[in-house]
Order: C-alpha cells, then structure tokens, then sequence
C-alpha cells in the first residue's frame, strides 16, 4: 500500500475519532450546564470513550476489507514481558501516594474516608476498560502507520497531539 493511501486512512481514522467522540460527549458536556438529564450521559460517554476503537474499526475496515479489524486485534496477541503488565498499576498508584505525601509535606491534611476508598473499585474498572479500548485506536491504528513514515518520538508526539484534541 502507498503512503498516500495509509495517510488517507490514517486521516479517516482521525477524523471519525475526533467526530464521534465530540458527537458522543455532547451530552456530558450539556449535562454539566444543567441542559440534558445527567442520568442519561452513561451510554452517550461509553461510546465517546470506545471513540478510538470504534474508528480503528472502521478506518480497518475501509483500508484492509473484511480482513482489517481480525488484522487490527490480531496484533495485541504478540508476547511482551509479564512483569511489564505491573507498570499501569503500580504506576498510578505511585504517583497518587507520591502527590499524598507531597501535599502532607506541606502541610495539607488528607483524609482517607471510607466513601472515598468504596469509589475506588467501580472508578478504577471504568479506567481500565476505558483506557484499554483508547490504546487499542491510538496505538494499534494510528500509531503503526506513523512509525512506518517517521520514528518513535515523531510519532508519538503527533499521536498526543490528537489524543489531546479529542481528550
């Protein structure tokens, strides 16, 4: 495939993420000023947070025919080491302890309450599936076809330019 074609799918990947996730998170957005009832933003957020995925989808789709989203998923198969699976859960936690301490150091007085710690289970699973379904458009849609015209940071930094605009 020419660049010309990967950078034409690489631009309806990000377009589509951009569009469904901005069409998805109006209602959030409208919840938060009172105009649309907040007990109705959980599916429209769901969708805007699959965003990535859902344009990988269909980006692979368009690119590679019936064969482009088995080609999409199929690369998360690859092996990695095991011990790099603790870096984003320990990572967070590290930084979240770290900022504690920082704040305590200063003087600021944190309170650990028992509400707080019982919003912590259903918070962190919406993280990871959220998160995990980001990463699956962002990195293994757009980032792929960056790497094959430019390097790692050069890459990464246009990758974080849109992760940006569509956060």
């Amino acid at each position: 495939m020419n660049v010309v074609s990967e950078s034409r799918y690489l631009s309806y990947y990000i377009i589509l993420t951009l569009v469904i996730g901005g069409l998805a998170f109006t209602p959030w957005v409208l919840a938060s000023y009172g105009q649309f009832p907040a007990e109705l933003v959980a599916v429209p957020m769901l969708i805007g947070g699959l965003s990535p995925t859902i344009a990988a989808f269909i980006a692979s789709y368009l690119e590679y025919g019936r064969r482009g989203p088995a080609r999409l998923f199929g690369q998360f198969g690859r092996r990695f080491p095991a011990r790099w699976i603790l870096v984003p859960f320990l990572l967070p936690l590290a930084v979240s302890a770290s900022a504690v301490l920082l704040w305590q150091a200063f003087g600021g007085v944190y309170i650990l309450s028992l509400l707080s710690l019982a919003s912590f289970l259903p918070v962190f699973v919406t993280a990871l599936v959220q998160n995990v379904w980001e990463g699956v458009g962002w990195r293994g849609y757009a980032l792929p076809k960056l790497q094959s015209r430019y390097g790692a940071l050069i890459s990464s930094v246009i990758i974080g330019v849109f992760w940006t605009l569509w956060h």
